[in-house]
């Protein structure tokens, strides 16, 4: 590396910085405004130390640093997820460890909630990564299961398998966003969980069964699988 591609990499690492540091200024700002108040360049230039001249040497415009936000935001939540996405241990403790992590996220962050919802609504494509991961995440750990019992998908059900999982995720999400909107707010995260936890098993059951197989969900994945190989 040259010296001018060194100061190169120094210079964009800093930019790099500098936008992480101004986008999480933004969600602090989000937080701790009230629901729908607007919020404002100068608010996010003072939380992040910095002028408003700054911010704009990083983003074009309001617009793009809206549509920053909206990616930053989703990004986290989407790491927050991943992170929770296992074909170990149960069918009961996979799907619950997820719908948990997503349920605390929302009841903890309502506001990064919205932002996440505008992002489902915009055109810009800021959602799609982050529920591409996540779909592809939750399917392939479907297909491992499925393998894990021995289970010959048709081609109908192979090709069905990831919109299956974006309809879920739309579940998840729609029961959620009404759970947050209701004053007061009710039943309880944990309660929440449970229900759609259990909401996804009976579909997961129902296609176990349809191909003959009855799965215990508390009882973990690989020492089901060896029992019926």
């Amino acid at each position: 590396m040259t010296e001018e591609d060194g100061r190169r990499t120094r210079w964009e690492n800093h930019n790099a910085e500098r936008r992480t540091k101004i986008l999480d200024a933004a969600v602090a700002v989000l937080e701790r405004e009230p629901l729908g108040a607007e919020i404002h360049v100068q608010q996010i230039g003072h939380e992040a130390g910095v002028g408003r001249t700054v911010i704009y040497r990083h983003f074009t415009d309001k617009a793009d640093l809206d549509r920053s936000l909206r990616a930053h935001v989703l990004a986290g939540l989407g790491a927050r997820l991943q992170s929770h996405i296992s074909a170990t241990g149960s069918v009961s403790d996979a799907t619950r460890n997820i719908v948990r992590a997503y349920v605390q996220w929302a009841d903890e962050h309502p506001k990064l909630h919205l932002v996440a919802e505008r992002a489902a609504m915009s055109r810009s494509g800021d959602l799609a990564g982050t529920v591409g991961e996540l779909t592809a995440g939750v399917t392939t750990m479907i297909r491992i299961g499925a393998a894990a019992f021995a289970v010959s998908l048709t081609d109908a059900e192979e090709a069905s398998v990831e919109p299956l999982v974006l309809g879920l995720i739309s579940f998840v999400h729609g029961t959620v966003h009404a759970w947050l909107h209701r004053t007061p707010r009710s039943p309880s995260a944990d309660e929440l969980v449970d229900v759609i936890s259990k909401s996804i098993w009976y579909q997961v059951d129902g296609h176990a069964r349809a191909h003959g197989i009855s799965i215990d969900p508390d009882r973990p994945i690989a020492a089901a699988a060896k029992l019926i190989t």
